[in-house]
């Protein structure tokens, strides 16, 4: 099983992610938190470093033609943001996250 899962990593870690969706069900904002979630529970700073880079592509991509839906809206990313601001990912204000002078800081 560890070698599919890490197969799995491999995969998903070289993945051309301005190719995907930036929703939470089918697209970055869920291999956003997969990959923080991973990089906590191995303590591998490369799947951190993953992590970072699809949230950074992921909140320059948001605009205000994004659908608002939980599944590949805003209103899912918004739910993201909230849990890893509060899983500790991340330190910041929820409320000034999207706005244009965005004040988040990736921990």
């Amino acid at each position: 099983m560890r070698e599919r899962i890490g197969k799995f990593n491999q995969m998903a870690m070289n993945v051309d992610f301005g190719q995907l969706p930036v929703g939470l069900y089918h697209g970055k904002m869920g291999l956003c938190i997969y990959f923080y979630e991973l990089a906590r529970l191995t303590s591998e700073k490369k799947y951190r470093m993953v992590a970072n880079k699809i949230f950074d592509d992921i909140v320059n991509r948001i605009t205000d033609k994004i659908e608002i839906d939980p599944s590949s809206g805003l209103t899912g990313i918004c739910m993201a943001i909230h849990f890893l601001l509060d899983s500790g990912y991340m330190d910041g204000n929820p409320n000034y996250v999207l706005k244009s002078d965005r004040t988040i800081c990736l921990t």
